[in-house]
């Protein structure tokens, strides 16, 4: 009983999220990152995911970009119910992302520390991190420990599912012009006590580099 017993101390995180996984937009998800989340609109390219582009802006007018160190943005339904993230872990997925974003927007744009004229600024935050699979194999498992990235004890395959919201705003004005709202799920990880690593989430996280900087060429319009 003592093994099984976190998983009914966080059936209100799963509740509270258990919607995110189909519908990236819903209020569940929403971390307050963004300064506006009216305006997203699913895109069928991307499952799992939803933008929003001014259209009154030519993203690719900018040909230089501010990015911001990637944060972390948790709820605070999670926060209040025990969800903590292991530093050392947590920061290998923020260090590997801001890696990824910054040799990708680096294909596309010259990268500045100063705003400028056609200089837009990104920010962009990792809003959750669930897993997949296991004892309830159909269900988003919420536990106290998951945003550690390891899996429990008893918990057969698993994958860690990730939520990250961002934002493109002009440098000079502040305006928003951009902004993006996803999810997606890792590989998996078999084993009682196999623990997830960044590894099994550089996938998700290349995916989401990439997909930042295209938006800069309005591929995503």
């Amino acid at each position: 009983m003592k093994r099984i017993k976190p998983i009914f101390f966080a059936l209100g995180i799963v509740l509270a999220l258990i919607s995110s996984a189909c519908s990236p937009t819903s209020d569940a998800v929403r971390s307050g990152f963004l300064s506006d989340y009216s305006n997203l609109k699913a895109n069928p390219s991307y499952p799992g995911s939803s933008d929003w582009i001014d259209q009154s802006v030519k993203l690719k007018k900018y040909n230089a970009i501010i990015i911001n160190p990637v944060t972390i943005r948790l709820g605070n339904s999670l926060v209040e119910n025990g969800a903590h993230p292991d530093p050392e872990l947590l920061n290998k997925v923020l260090v590997y992302l801001q890696n990824a974003l910054e040799r990708e927007f680096s294909k596309q744009v010259k990268i500045v520390k100063q705003s400028g004229d056609n200089v837009v600024h990104y920010r962009a935050a990792i809003t959750g991190i669930t897993t997949e699979g296991g004892i309830t194999s159909s269900v988003t498992n919420v536990l106290p420990a998951v945003f550690a990235l390891r899996t429990v004890s008893g918990m057969n395959t698993v994958r860690a599912h990730l939520f990250m919201e961002s934002e493109y705003s002009d440098s000079l004005t502040g305006t928003p012009v951009a902004a993006v709202m996803q999810s997606a799920v890792g590989s998996s990880v078999s084993g009682g006590n196999a623990g997830i690593t960044v590894d099994h989430l550089k996938g998700v996280l290349d995916g989401w580099a990439i997909k930042a900087a295209q938006m800069l060429g309005d591929t995503l319009k």
